[in-house]
């Protein structure tokens, strides 16, 4: 979330809680951890939390992050769009070769 998103979240707390007393120093601390954390995710659980809770929310009560980016997956992805790229005839190519590599070694250890 954006700085000016953060702000608004601790103001939204001050508002809904009258204990939750915003300092300076307070939001210096809190701000880099919620810049971390995906805006509506944390007003839906922060609204969740408002409507049965009487305290003040703790950041983890709160807390809400995007799922984090599976370079694996987008590595695959990558792999594929250029193996769609590729002739059939390399492909049959390197197959053929491939299979010859596997019976060489299934010939050799075999012995």
């Amino acid at each position: 979330m954006t700085r000016e998103e953060a702000i608004l979240i601790l103001e939204n707390i001050s508002a809904l809680y009258s204990k939750f007393e915003l300092s300076e120093r307070k939001a210096e601390l809190l701000l880099p951890i919620l810049e971390q954390m995906d805006y509506n995710g944390v007003i839906k659980k922060l609204t969740a939390y408002a409507a049965k809770e009487p305290f003040p929310p703790t950041i983890d009560a709160i807390s809400c992050y995007l799922p984090e980016t599976n370079l694996n997956l987008k590595q695959m992805h990558i792999w594929k769009k250029e193996a769609a790229q590729v002739s059939t005839e390399v492909k049959r190519a390197f197959y053929s070769q491939f299979q010859q590599l596997i019976e060489g070694k299934a010939t050799n250890d075999n012995d």
